[in-house]
């Protein structure tokens, strides 16, 4: 079975080569066309929940047809690029990482369950993505469907990240 990749960008555009590793970045510009390519190395200080998270969104997409012993489909690249781009996007550094947990449409579901918060984070292959966030210490919950407006959802990852103390944990 061939391996399948979890797309790792910064979201710009570039027509040079980029290998990126646990801990940093390797650049090689597109027109370095011989062995004296012009590169740069540089060294990114990526949030304490990233790698872990990586490595469980990696995990899912090795899932095969039929995962749940019915007829679930794989987990689709698409669902978890944009899993975790969108943590990319609202997580603070100090949030917690959080529980993978693929879903039986081609899913994956990100959820934390933490001082008194019940965060989750589903996003479908083919439906817009969604989260719930219910407060069990101030008697407070929401449910929301992501858009192009993040607000709701920063909120909600920055209300988490402080009530665990920064804490990289599940």
């Amino acid at each position: 079975m061939a391996s399948r990749a979890l797309a790792y960008t910064s979201g710009r555009q570039s027509a040079g080569a980029m290998a990126i590793t646990e801990r940093s970045i390797r650049y090689v510009s597109p027109s370095a066309a011989s062995a004296h390519a012009a590169a740069m190395d540089m060294t990114v200080e990526e949030p304490p929940w990233k790698h872990p998270l990586v490595l469980d969104l990696a995990r899912a997409l090795e899932l095969v047809e039929g995962w749940d012993s019915y007829s679930a489909p794989r987990v689709a690249n698409k669902a978890v690029n944009l899993a975790l781009h969108l943590l990319e996007v609202a997580a603070p550094r100090d949030a917690p990482t959080p529980t993978v947990v693929p879903t039986t449409e081609g899913g994956i579901q990100l959820e934390w369950h933490c001082a008194g918060i019940d965060l989750e984070l589903e996003v479908s292959p083919v439906e817009p993505p969604q989260f719930s966030f219910r407060d069990r210490n101030e008697n407070r919950a929401a449910d929301h469907e992501i858009g192009a407006d993040l607000s709701q959802l920063v909120g909600a990852l920055a209300i988490l990240a402080r009530r665990t103390s920064g804490g990289g944990g599940r």
